[in-house]
Order: structure tokens, then C-alpha cells, then sequence
């Protein structure tokens, strides 16, 4: 392996430059700078009470401008990522980089990010990353100064995916999961489901919405700030104006059980700060110049409107007066043909679908306009099921955000910004035996070796170049850590890692201690499997209301697959040959005792039935791509998904299995995001 030199951003090219700015932005938006003090996008937010002054005027205009542009650059990342599929489509290719390059030299887009960036509008100039952002924007429009030079930075697909990444993060939308009844049903009982602060999942929603949301409240001009979602169905020309979409949760056209109110605070040692509180009650409207407009229903329109664009409107949508059946009929006949889940409920899926967003790959991915001659799992098109055709079966902590639901604890690393949770293992582990101290019944267990598996890491924040000094005083490579820096999590701040519990240090050279991964020592290989294997494992027991032998329609089967967001830093430390890899496998057991099992480690030979991913990376993709420079393009969070397997009558639990294959360096560079259990009720045939 040649480890070249070491990965830039400004290498004059185009998309990586452009990348780099809006994960910037991101970042900015997001990270809380220092103990005690908001992180910006709040205290962008809490100054739109002063949105009717100069100043705050004018943040609120660069508050819309930033969205406008962002929402244009995902529609024409799209028409790359398309473009890349065709022939003979590099003029085309081209003709959208050029008009990308000028919509991020626009004023508009320009002035949008440096006024979000700025600490103090009040002081007449320019923040010190105006510098920073205005050199970005030449290095790109000098990239691309004329159509040949444009063709010599055609886009890779991992270019466009690293786009739509930092895309997807700015823009998606995610709610608060809907509370679930004894039957699956969402439980309209259940108070969290109208909270006002219970509404939006805030970690996870892209930052610009929250921003749009509180210069949207308590507007009394005609100037609502919106964001226009474009690209969709057949005529890309379609576009939506989107307020407060999303502010809240939405499963009836009977507005008084809606939530009346939605409010964001944002919960600080030096006080609360309130980002919004918008009344959605219909008896609350606005006067304003134009005459008397009613925004409470605002969001129940724009649902209407973005099914419409996508040529979702059979049975027929009417603005203003929204049937909740027919939208339930659209919103089936939409999930099914864009192979999410068929819930007909507006769920996270579904909604940054709506938006040409992926919520699974976490990336763009433009919507299925509706097909009039496609055939639905149903007998009647427009009588699907009462209950849903998919779903998720529930995990604890899948993407290792909710370690408290595994009474374990962040623990932290002197000397460098890391943590990690270990997992539990049983017995002798460092959970209780007892399943009643474990807070939800179940949770992620690991072998009971001296190398308990997996661990969780901090996300990593990036470089601009080799030349930046990060926190950790590392200057090289793209991320905090170097050249083989773990990197970023696919979303929130931690990821899993199948490595033994002494993590990864900047500077740290040398053997490892005794207590990393094989005791400090070269790894010995194994019987089982060649190389060494790190695991984890979850049971789930199947819930009485998924019964296999009461399919929704007759002649429907269930099926169930597993998923997860895979990493891999393609790259060899050991000079072997090949970086390490990792796998998910899913199995069926016929027997679960819920007082015992959730503790045990499952064995292959127990399962009736089983489905495991291949190996990623591949060792025929990897290996003629060591070199560092080329690796670190790579370095994308890829969906790997297990086949669908059959669920029998005699099925009464799932386990997800984890593995990471050791071979290179001491630790294994094997990471996971995001665990899922599918199910879906499907025609054999």
C-alpha cells in the first residue's frame, strides 16, 4: 500500500469544494462552540422576534436565501446523480456543474451563509469566516472557468454521495416516532402524541427548518419565509412552498385531536430559550394586507400539494378540506412505489421522501411520481389494508445515541475527545443479570471473551486541509485523528465500532496496552470463521400483533430483513493486504423465553432460519484501492440490507447478529449506523 499524500479539499475540485461548504455550514449551525453558550442555529432562531428590525430583517431574508439555494443545489445533485447513469451525458453533466457553480456564487447563497455565520450582525462587518468562504467559492469558480475544464472534474459517484449527504443533513425532517398501542395503532391516548414539545426530533432535523419555523412565527406581513421543494414528479418545473411542514405530527383530518400548538425550547444552564411556539388552532388567524389568511392548516395543505406534484391523486386531494382516508390511499400507494414502508401513516420516511430525501441511506434519493398501471398488494387500489404492510420491529439503541436504555454510561477517554459505551455482556458482564434492571427487557449483549466487541465512538469533526489545526492538535488528513480517522456519524454524535475498549488517541504510537483488542498482542486466527471476529447481538421477541398466520390481505406472506448504515476507512494498517470488514446477519428462533433469552448468546445452529449480508468491503473492490488518497473518497456511510427471509407460524423471536472481521492493525475498522429489523407483508409470488 502507498499511503500518497495526505487527502485536501482544495484540490480544484468542484463538488469536494462545495461539500466542504455546506458541511461547514452544517457544522457551524450545529456545534455548540463552547460549555454555556447556544449552539448558532439557536441563536439564529431567538433573534427572530426581532425579524420586523433592520437587522433581524435582515437575517430573516438570509435565513430563506440560504434554504432557497440549498433546496435548488439538492434538485440539480439529483440531476448529477442521474446524469452519472446515462451515456454520452457529459455536456449535460456540464451544463448543471455550470449552473451549480453559479448558484453557489450567488449573493443570494453567499451573503445567506455568511450572515448565519456571523456572531455579530450588529457590528457592521463581515465575520472571519467570510475569508475562508470567499476564497471556497473562487477555488470552485476557478475550477470551472470553461466548458473543458468542467469536463475534467465529471463526478464520481462518491462525489455526488458525499454531496447529498451534507445535503440530506441541512434539509431532512425527522418527528418524534408515533406512540404505539397494544395492536401497533398509533395511540391516540397517549399524551406524548399532542405534546407541543414533542413534536420534532431536534438532534436529528436538519438545522434549516428550525431557523425557517421561528421567523415563520407570529408573522404579520405577507412575507412568510418559505422553502420550495422542487423536482418533483414528471415536470421538474413542480414546486411547493413549504412553511410549517413538519412542524408536527399529522394522522387526522380531525384538527381539534391534532396537536393545537408546537413548540421547540431549547434548554440552557443560563435559561430557557424559546425557538417557537407556533398555534395551530383554525379559530387563530392572521390579518394581514392581502386579506385574512388561516395558517394553522398550513401543514395539512402542503401534504396535499407535494403528493399532488408527485402525481399522487387518486382518489382526488382537495386543498382546504382534506379527507385523512384519501390521503391515507395516496400515501400507501406512494410508499409502495418508492419501496418504503406502506404504513399510510406520515412517518419520517415518508415525509423527507416527499422531499426527495433518503431517510434510510441518509443521502438524496428523488421520488417515484405515481404509475397508473402499477399493481399494489391489495385487491382494491384505492382500498388498501386498515393496518400497516411494513414496518419496523423496535431496537434498543441502534444507533448508539440511547445508551441509557441499556443501563450503561458514557465513559470518557482522558487526554482526546472520545467516548464509548461498551456493551453488555452476560454473564460477568457489566450488566445486571437480572433482565428487570434493564431498563426496556432487552438491549445489545457481546461475547463473554476478554474483547467485548463493539464499542461506541464520538463523531469526529472535519479539516479543511492537511494544514488545519483541529482540537486534538492533529493537522493531517481529512478528519480530527489523521489519515485513518473514523470520521463522522451518519447522524448524531455517536456510531458503533466492532473494537475492544481502548480507543484510538491523536498522536498515539506504539503497541497498543494490554487492554486493547487480543490482550496488546498480534491477533491469533480462529477456527470458526478465519481472522478473529468482534460481535454483538439483540433479540426481539415477535410481537402477538404480527402474526404470520393473519396476513392483512389473503395470499400475503411476512417477511422480515435487517439493515444498517456500514463504514469502512478501506484501508490496510497491517500491511496484509485488505482493511477489515463487517457483516449483519438475521435469524429466526422457535424458542424465546423473555425472562431468560434476551441475556444469552445465540448460537447459528439454534436458528430455523437465518439471512447474512456479505462481507463489506468486498475484497475484489478493495483491493486496487489502497491507496489513501482514493480510500478517503470512499469513506461513505453505504445501506447493506440482509435478503428478506420467511416468518413461520413457529417463530417467536429475531436475533441481529453484528460482526466485525479483524484483519489489519490492532483494532478492527468496522462500523455500523443505524440497525433496523424490517417487516413487510408481501405476495410469494
Amino acid at each position: 500500500m502507498t499511503t500518497g499524500d495526505p487527502p485536501v479539499t482544495t484540490d480544484g475540485n468542484p463538488f469536494s469544494l462545495l461539500a466542504y461548504i455546506v458541511f461547514k455550514v452544517r457544522h457551524a449551525l450545529e456545534t455548540q462552540e463552547e460549555p454555556g453558550r447556544p449552539p448558532r442555529w439557536v441563536r439564529i432562531s431567538r433573534g427572530a422576534k426581532y425579524k420586523d428590525e433592520i437587522i433581524g430583517k435582515g437575517v430573516g431574508y438570509a435565513v430563506q436565501g440560504l434554504a432557497e439555494s440549498v433546496s435548488f443545489l439538492t434538485e440539480l445533485t439529483l440531476d448529477l446523480e442521474e446524469l452519472l447513469y446515462q451515456t454520452d451525458a457529459a455536456a449535460a453533466i456540464a451544463e448543471v456543474v455550470l449552473k451549480m457553480v453559479s448558484a453557489v456564487g450567488d449573493d443570494q447563497f453567499k451573503n445567506g451563509v455568511i450572515a448565519l455565520l456571523d456572531d455579530d450582525p450588529n457590528d457592521g462587518q463581515d465575520p472571519p469566516i467570510a475569508t475562508d468562504i470567499n476564497s471556497v467559492l473562487s477555488d470552485i469558480q476557478g475550477a470551472v472557468q470553461d466548458i473543458e475544464r468542467v469536463l475534467d472534474y465529471i463526478p464520481t459517484p462518491e462525489d455526488v454521495r458525499s454531496l447529498g449527504h451534507e445535503f440530506y443533513r441541512l434539509m431532512c425532517l425527522v418527528q418524534e416516532n408515533f406512540p404505539r398501542d397494544a395492536n401497533n395503532a398509533i395511540d391516540t391516548n397517549d399524551g406524548d402524541l399532542t405534546d407541543p414539545e414533542k413534536q420534532i426530533n431536534i438532534s436529528q432535523t436538519g438545522k434549516i427548518w428550525p431557523c425557517v419555523w421561528a421567523y415563520n412565527v407570529k408573522a404579520k406581513d405577507d412575507e412568510l419565509k418559505h422553502v420550495k421543494a422542487r423536482g418533483l414528479g414528471t415536470d421538474e418545473a413542480n414546486e411547493v412552498e413549504l412553511r410549517f411542514f413538519g412542524l408536527r405530527r399529522l394522522w387526522t383530518d380531525d384538527t381539534s385531536n391534532l396537536p393545537q400548538s408546537a413548540k421547540l425550547v431549547w434548554e440552557d444552564d443560563n435559561g430557557d430559550i424559546e425557538i417557537y411556539d407556533h398555534n395551530h388552532n383554525p379559530a387563530i388567524v392572521e390579518d394581514l394586507p392581502n386579506g385574512v389568511r388561516n395558517i394553522a392548516d398550513d401543514d395539512l395543505d402542503a401534504v396535499i400539494k407535494l403528493l399532488q406534484a408527485h402525481e399522487y391523486n387518486d382518489p382526488a386531494l382537495t386543498l382546504g378540506s382534506p379527507s385523512w382516508s384519501d390521503i391515507r390511499v395516496n400515501l400507501m400507494k406512494f410508499q409502495f412505489l418508492n419501496d418504503i414502508s406502506a404504513t399510510g401513516d406520515l412517518d419520517n420516511e415518508t415525509i423527507n421522501r416527499l422531499l426527495n430525501l433518503d431517510f434510510s441511506r441518509k443521502n438524496l434519493k428523488r421520488a417515484v411520481k405515481f404509475d397508473p398501471a402499477a399493481l399494489f398488494p391489495w385487491d382494491t387500489p384505492n382500498v388498501p389494508p386498515a393496518v400497516a404492510m411494513d414496518g419496523r420491529l423496535e431496537l434498543i439503541n441502534p444507533g448508539a445515541e440511547d445508551f441509557d436504555d441499556e443501563a450503561i454510561s458514557i465513559q470518557s477517554k482522558a487526554g482526546s475527545p472520545y467516548h464509548y459505551a461498551v456493551v453488555p455482556s452476560s454473564p460477568g458482564g457489566i450488566l445486571p443479570k437480572a433482565v428487570s434492571n434493564w431498563p426496556k427487557g432487552q438491549g445489545w449483549i457481546g461475547e463473554t471473551n476478554n474483547a467485548r466487541g463493539f464499542v461506541a465512538l464520538r463523531s469526529r469533526a472535519r479539516n479543511l486541509q492537511a494544514g488545519d489545526t483541529p482540537p486534538s492538535g492533529d493537522t493531517s488528513g481529512r478528519f480530527v485523528g489523521g489519515l485513518y480517522s473514523e470520521g463522522e456519524a451518519a447522524f448524531g454524535e455517536y456510531f458503533w465500532a466492532a473494537r475492544h475498549v481502548e480507543p484510538w488517541e491523536a498522536g498515539r504510537s506504539g503497541t497498543p496496552g494490554s487492554n486493547a483488542l487480543f490482550g496488546g498482542g498480534q491477533p491469533q486466527p480462529e477456527v470458526e470463521d478465519g481472522p478473529i471476529i468482534s460481535r454483538m447481538f439483540q433479540w426481539v421477541a415477535l410481537p402477538s400483533w404480527l402474526d404470520p398466520d393473519s396476513p392483512p390481505e389473503p395470499g400475503l406472506e411476512l417477511f422480515m430483513q435487517a439493515s444498517a448504515l456500514q463504514r469502512s476507512l478501506f484501508s490496510d494498517r497491517n500491511g496484509g493486504g485488505y482493511p477489515d470488514q463487517g457483516r449483519i446477519r438475521l435469524e429466526l428462533h422457535d424458542t424465546y423465553d423473555p425472562q431468560l433469552t434476551p441475556l444469552n448468546i445465540p448460537t447459528a445452529q439454534a436458528a430455523s432460519n437465518k439471512s447474512t449480508t456479505e462481507w463489506f468491503p468486498s475484497h475484489g473492490l478493495t483491493a486496487a484501492i489502497l491507496d489513501i488518497a482514493i480510500a478517503d473518497r470512499k469513506r461513505l456511510w453505504t445501506l447493506r440490507r440482509t435478503d428478506r427471509i420467511k416468518i413461520t407460524s413457529g417463530t417467536s423471536a429475531v436475533c441481529l447478529v453484528v460482526e466485525g472481521r479483524h484483519q489489519s492493525a490492532y483494532d478492527i475498522d468496522a462500523y455500523f449506523e443505524d440497525f433496523q429489523i424490517l417487516w413487510s407483508w408481501r405476495d410469494p409470488s
